[in-house]
């Protein structure tokens, strides 16, 4: 059974249910919430606008281990130094404008912000990571 509310629309089954928001280009966006283990809902950030990972960039974890990241980017941060520059979901009607370069490069206003880091608010609830950008590419991500 599916019932809209607003733009939410609330979907359940008798394996779950799924509550999403489709944009005007029938795009799920801001965030889609599913059943998942143990009965706990689990979030995924912009499920249809998440960015790709860059695939030509050395990942390594917090262990020192490299990784290949198994999520997409939903949320972006550019900073230089400590200041945040940028700060949007990418279906935020406030996101600037950007354009995606060589090795997953933001380009905004004519800048360059390279990814410098992906954070996981807790994978078991959250999919999808928060991508931290910089002005300057690092040796890994």
């Amino acid at each position: 059974m599916e019932k809209a509310y607003g733009q939410w629309t609330v979907e359940t089954r008798e394996d779950g249910y799924t509550i999403n928001n489709r944009g005007e280009d029938g795009q799920r966006q801001y965030y889609e919430v599913k059943d998942g283990p143990w009965g706990m809902p689990v979030l995924e950030m912009e499920p249809d606008r998440a960015l790709s990972v860059p695939e030509g960039l050395c990942y390594v974890d917090s262990n020192g281990e490299t990784v290949m990241p198994d999520e997409k980017i939903g949320g972006i941060f550019c900073k230089i130094r400590d200041q945040i520059v940028h700060r949007f979901s990418l279906s935020s009607p406030n996101a600037p404008d950007y354009t995606i370069g060589e090795d997953g490069v933001l380009i905004i206003d004519g800048q360059e912000w390279h990814l410098v880091g992906l954070f996981s608010k807790d994978k078991n609830r959250y999919k999808n990571y928060d991508g931290f950008y910089g002005p300057e590419k690092p040796d890994a991500v």
